[in-house]
C-alpha cells in the first residue's frame, strides 16, 4: 500500500484556510498536525469553507484549519495490508468514504507522511479479487476453473494449425504423509516448491494449474505426427516433470519430498472443444493407472478414439476383435463417480462407468470401450455385465458401510440394449440375483434414445418402472429426445447436460436453461442432477437455482471401487459439509 500512496503536505493546525489553499496544489487533502494529535483535511471540505456562501470576507483568512480538520481520520502504518486498508475505507462515514487515508512512515516527522487515495485501495481490491478468481491462492498457478476456460480457448484455435493438444495430469504420491508427519505448513511449502519446479520446467505458452489438493495439470500444443512419435514425445515431456519432482528441494526438510504419478494424453485429429473432455478423461485415467502401478512413473494413454475417423478404423477393428475376449477374461473394470445431494452434503448415488484394462494399451476410457463393443455387436453383453458388477458392488457397500452406502446405483444403458425385446426380464433377473432392492437402481437412458427404436421398448420400460426400478434421463438439454420422454415416462431423475453447467458463469442463456429445466423438474417432482461441475462458483449458482444434486470432477472424479469406498467412508453429513471439503480432497494419495 505504501507504494500506492503519494507524498503528503503537512501543515500546522493554526494555519488558515487561505494559507493552506495556496499550498494545496493538486493534492486531494493535507495532513493537519498539533502537538498531540494528527488529523486530515480534504480539498472538498476546505473548498466548502473557503468558497462556500456561508463563509465571507475576512473569515476566509481567519479560519484555522485545525477547527475544520477531521481529527478522527484513521492513521495507518506504512506496512498496512490491502485487507486492513479496505476495512478502513468501508468503516468511514459515507460522506468521508472516498477521502485519502493517512499512512505514517517509520522515520517520523512531516516527510514520513503519505496519502493513500481510497480509489487506489478499491482498485487494488478489484485486481486482487480478479487474480483470486483465476489463480490458486497458495501456489499462484491457474486454478481449476481458469485452467478449463483457457484450455477450451486453446482448443478453439487448433483446427488447421497442424498442432494437437496434450495434457499431463500430475498427482503427488506422498503429500498426505508429509502433512501427517510434518504438518500442513510443511505440506503447503512442498506444494509451492512443486509449483515452482513445474513452472521452471514448462515452456512459454504452456498452461499450468493446480486443480486439487495434490493434483497439478499441464497442457501444451505439440506438432502433429504419427501416433508412435507423439506417444514418445509425450512420454519425454511427462518424464521431464517426473525427473524434477524426484529431486528433493534443499530449502525444505529432507523428509518433505514426494514422487508423483503422471498420466498423459493427446487429442485426436481436428478436435475442437468437443474433444477436450475426452482428452482430460484419458489423461486422468492414465494417471490412475500410474498410481495403481505403484506411483513414481509415467503412463501415456493411447490416442482418443473418434468414431467415424478413417485414421482410427484400424484401432477400432483391433479393439473390437478382442472385446468378447475382454468380457470372458474379466478385463473390463468399473469406476464410480459420486453424486452429491446439496441439501445434506451426502453422497446419495454413484454412477458406474466402464473401463477396459487392456493388456497392451493400458486403461481405456468409456468412449473407446463403447466404440469397440458397438463394432463387435457386444453392447448388450457389456451392459448386462456392467449392471451385474455394479449391483454386486452396491450390495457390498450396503453390507459394509450401512447408512454411508449410496442410496442408488446409476447404470447406463445403450440404445442397443434398450431395443432388446427381453430387456425387462434380463434386467430384473440380474437385480434379483444381486440381492439389491429394486428401488436402489437407476437406469440412465442416453439422450439419443427414441422410444420407437423398438416396438416393445415403452412396454419394457413400463414393466421395469412397475417393478420399482427407477429411470434417469441423461444429458437433458443436449437434444430434444429426452424432453419428450418427460411426457410419456414417470422418470425419477433428470441429469442436466454438462455443456450448460460449464457455460453458466459466462453465458446468461445457459444459466436460464438450467433454471428452466430445474423448475420443470420441480413441477413434475423429478430429482435434478447437474453434471460436469468443475468449480465452487458453479456450485453456488446451482444452489441458488435450487438444483438437488451435483456430479463432476469438483466433487470427485470417476475412481476404482476402493477409492470411492474411501470417499464414502470419509464423507461428513450435514448441510453443505461436503461442499466445504470436496470429495476429491478426501481421496487417498
Amino acid at each position: 500500500m505504501w507504494e500506492l500512496a503519494g507524498p503528503a503536505v503537512a501543515v500546522a493546525s493554526h494555519c488558515t484556510c487561505a494559507e493552506v489553499d495556496d499550498v494545496l496544489g493538486a493534492a486531494a487533502g493535507v495532513v493537519v498536525q498539533e502537538e498531540s494529535r494528527t488529523g486530515y483535511l480534504s480539498r472538498r471540505r476546505l473548498e466548502q469553507r473557503v468558497n462556500g456562501r456561508w463563509v465571507l470576507g475576512p473569515a476566509r483568512a481567519r479560519t484555522q484549519v485545525g477547527k475544520i480538520a477531521d481529527w478522527s481520520a484513521p492513521i495507518l502504518p506504512s506496512s498496512v495490508t490491502l485487507a486492513a486498508a479496505v476495512e478502513a475505507v468501508l468503516a468511514r462515514p459515507e460522506e468521508q468514504r472516498y477521502d485519502d487515508l493517512m499512512l505514517r512512515g517509520p522515520a517520523g516527522g512531516a516527510a514520513s507522511w503519505r496519502l493513500l487515495p481510497a480509489g487506489a485501495v478499491l482498485e487494488a481490491l478489484a485486481v486482487s479479487m480478479a487474480r483470486r478468481a483465476s489463480q490458486d491462492e497458495l501456489t499462484g498457478l491457474l486454478n481449476r476453473a481458469a485452467f478449463f476456460e483457457h484450455l477450451h480457448e486453446v482448443s478453439l484455435g487448433l483446427p488447421g494449425t497442424g498442432r494437437r493438444l496434450a495434457v499431463v495430469f500430475i498427482d503427488l504420491d506422498r503429500l498426505k504423509n508429509v502433512n501427517d508427519e510434518l504438518g500442513h505448513n510443511v505440506g503447503d511449502a512442498l506444494l509451492v516448491s512443486v509449483a515452482r519446479r513445474l513452472k521452471a520446467s514448462s515452456h512459454p505458452g504452456d498452461l499450468l494449474a493446480r486443480i486439487g489438493g495434490d493434483e497439478f495439470v499441464v497442457a501444451m500444443t505439440v506438432p502433429t505426427g504419427s501416433d508412435s512419435d507423439l506417444h514418445a514425445l509425450l512420454h519425454r515431456i511427462a518424464g521431464r516433470y517426473l525427473s524434477v519432482l524426484r529431486q528433493p528441494d534443499p530449502s525444505l526438510d529432507s523428509r518433505a519430498c514426494s514422487t508423483a504419478s503422471l498420466g498423459a494424453a493427446i487429442s485426436g485429429h481436428n478436435e475442437g472443444t468437443s474433444g477436450v473432455e475426452t482428452l482430460l478423461q484419458e489423461a486422468d485415467l492414465a494417471m490412475y493407472g500410474a498410481k495403481q502401478a505403484g506411483g513414481d512413473r509415467v503412463v501415456v494413454s493411447g490416442p482418443p478414439l473418434i468414431l467415424g475417423d478413417p485414421d482410427d478404423e484400424q484401432t477400432v477393428g483391433r479393439l473390437s476383435r478382442s472385446m468378447h475376449r475382454a468380457l470372458a477374461e474379466n478385463e473390463l473394470v468399473l469406476h464410480y463417480q459420486p453424486i452429491l445431494e446439496l441439501a445434506t452434503g451426502r453422497i446419495t448415488a454413484v454412477e458406474a462407468l466402464v473401463r477396459w484394462q487392456h493388456p497392451t494399451d493400458g486403461l481405456l476410457g468409456a468412449d473407446r470401450v463403447l466404440a469397440a463393443a458397438q463394432a463387435d455387436n457386444a453392447l448388450l453383453a457389456m451392459d448386462l455385465w456392467v449392471l451385474k458388477t455394479a449391483l454386486g458392488q452396491l450390495r457390498q457397500w450396503i453390507d459394509v458401510l450401512g447408512e454411508r452406502a449410496p442410496d442408488w446405483m446409476n447404470v447406463n444403458l445403450s440404445t442397443v440394449t434398450l431395443a432388446n425385446t427381453d430387456l425387462a426380464e434380463e434386467v430384473l433377473t440380474v437385480i434379483r440375483e444381486s440381492g439389491v432392492p429394486r428401488g436402489r437402481i437407476r437406469l440412465e437412458l442416453p439422450e439419443t434414445t427414441t422410444l420407437d427404436l423398438a416396438e416393445g421398448t415403452p412396454a419394457q420400460l413400463a414393466e421395469l418402472i412397475a417393478a420399482g426400478v427407477q429411470l434417469s434421463l441423461d444429458d437433458v438439454g443436449a437434444g430434444t429426445s429426452s424432453l419428450r420422454h418427460l411426457a410419456t415416462l414417470p422418470v425419477a431423475e433428470m441429469k442436466i447436460d454438462q455443456s450448460f453447467i460449464g457455460r453458466m458463469r459466462v453465458d446468461d442463456r445457459a444459466r436460464a436453461v438450467v433454471e428452466m429445466l430445474t423448475n420443470l423438474a420441480g413441477g413434475l417432482s423429478i430429482t435434478v442432477t447437474a453434471e460436469g461441475v468443475e468449480a465452487v462458483e458453479q456450485l453456488r449458482q446451482l444452489i441458488d437455482l435450487g438444483v438437488d444434486h451435483v456430479q463432476g470432477y469438483f466433487i470427485a472424479p470417476p475412481a476404482p471401487a476402493s477409492v470411492t469406498e474411501a470417499v464414502l467412508t470419509a464423507q461428513q453429513f450435514g448441510t453443505g459439509a461436503t461442499l466445504l471439503t470436496p470429495a476429491y480432497l478426501l481421496m487417498p494419495n
